[in-house]
């Protein structure tokens, strides 16, 4: 047991003092959450704001002292619509709730009609409810406290929420929040270790410098590295989305009677495609340039992996409930792309700010090919002694070292 213990404290030593395990292992964990947390927090508020300066409009046909309670709540009031047209104003976004009255005596039923599949109808629906409540227990006192009734005896009416949106439309709901965000993990996580093998494995085979003195200039080389990158990316992504569809499928079928019809626009699905091309080629640069610099294997999957981690952040936008896309969201990374595919596959259409995020992608894109081919230029990063990290990033942006071509 002496002999087990000596190990394990030297081993333990060792590992504290590596810099990579106090990074990925300690030091991230204590950065992540609390970012996670006050980014999440952040963007509800930014959501509760938009609110705010286009309040949601709620048809009233329901107890009159309602109504001063929604202006009051920052609600927009509307006139009430015939019954058969209330689920097509929700779905065309004219409307986002209605209160429908109807007596049955001796007993009131008073329902909340709402789009389940849409973010400001639900806000909407859960601001109203509180509202009825109370309403609901200052009638309950009054008519106990004139009739001298004991407490709990009467009941002025009875709330009802009635989701107006169908089958398909819940569906669509359901597979907008998941498929974004399945697709952009499983593409960032497919290109880590293709992106390891074929920068840094290189360097380990002691193949880098035959690459780099051959014919062909390095820009290529380090461009066509990075399509190898994307290919590989698409090829896990396409293959994994017809695994994901088909077990979903056969899932659904297996837990209803018939498979819900979900209405998708294919030119929108189409128009989508600049805008996941731009992304993966993004995507892909990233790992390169955060390879490039690593001498062994193990530090080249520490580096992937934390760009990984931190590309993972803007993707998780897309499933918090509420969130509208708009210019500011269109303008990062990966979040733009979460909520544009997120918006397609629920029916909203493919908006102008599909454009503007495939600009911002391709942009980055092509300044982090530049930076790429920037240190492959450089000699004495890839194949000078390892020096400290700022003296070499010093070293590719002055571009003072000799023989480069």
């Amino acid at each position: 047991m002496h002999a087990v213990f000596a190990i394990w404290t030297k081993e333990l030593k060792e590992s504290l003092r590596e810099f990579h395990v106090l990074v990925l292992g300690i030091g991230f964990p204590l950065l992540f959450y609390p970012l996670l947390l006050l980014g999440m927090f952040q963007l509800q508020s930014l959501e509760a704001g938009r609110l705010v300066e286009n309040p949601p409009k709620v048809a009233v046909e329901g107890p009159i002292q309602l109504q001063p309670d929604l202006l009051e709540a920052g609600l927009e009031l509307a006139p009430i619509p015939p019954s058969d047209e209330i689920a097509n104003q929700m779905a065309e976004e004219a409307l986002d709730l209605a209160i429908v009255t109807q007596t049955h005596h001796p007993t009131t039923e008073v329902l909340i009609l709402f789009d389940g599949s849409s973010s400001r109808s639900n806000a909407s629906k859960e601001k109203v409810l509180p509202l009825l409540e109370q309403i609901e227990a200052e009638q309950i006192a009054e008519m106990e406290r004139t009739r001298d009734l004991p407490a709990g005896d009467l009941l002025p009416f009875e709330i009802i929420e009635v989701n107006t949106a169908s089958e398909g439309q819940k569906m669509a709901m359901v597979l907008s929040m998941v498929i974004p965000l399945f697709l952009l993990m499983c593409m960032v996580m497919s290109g880590i270790y293709p992106t390891v093998e074929l920068i840094t494995g290189e360097r380990v085979r002691n193949t880098l410098e035959t690459t780099m003195c051959s014919p062909a200039p390095r820009w290529a080389i380090v461009t066509g590295k990075i399509l190898t990158v994307i290919t590989l990316m698409v090829i896990a992504v396409v293959a994994n989305g017809v695994s994901m569809g088909l077990t979903l499928l056969h899932t659904i079928a297996m837990m209803t009677d018939s498979i819900p019809s979900v209405s998708l626009n294919f030119l929108d699905i189409v128009g989508t495609l600049p805008l996941f091309i731009s992304t993966l080629l993004l995507a892909a640069t990233i790992f390169v340039i955060a390879a490039l610099p690593c001498q062994t294997i193990k530090s080249s999957q520490n580096a992937v992996s934390m760009a990984s981690i931190i590309l993972m952040l803007p993707c998780m936008i897309g499933v918090v409930p509420g969130l509208e896309n708009d210019v500011g969201l269109a303008c990062i990374p990966f979040s733009n792309t979460a909520l544009i595919l997120r918006d397609v596959l629920n029916g909203q259409g493919l908006s102008t700010l599909a454009w503007l995020g495939t600009a911002i992608n391709t942009l980055l894109a092509i300044t982090g090919l530049w930076l790429a081919n920037r240190i492959t230029q450089s000699e004495h990063f890839l194949f000078g002694p390892s020096t400290g990290g700022l003296q070499r990033w010093r070293l590719i942006l002055i571009k003072r070292n000799g023989g480069t071509r």
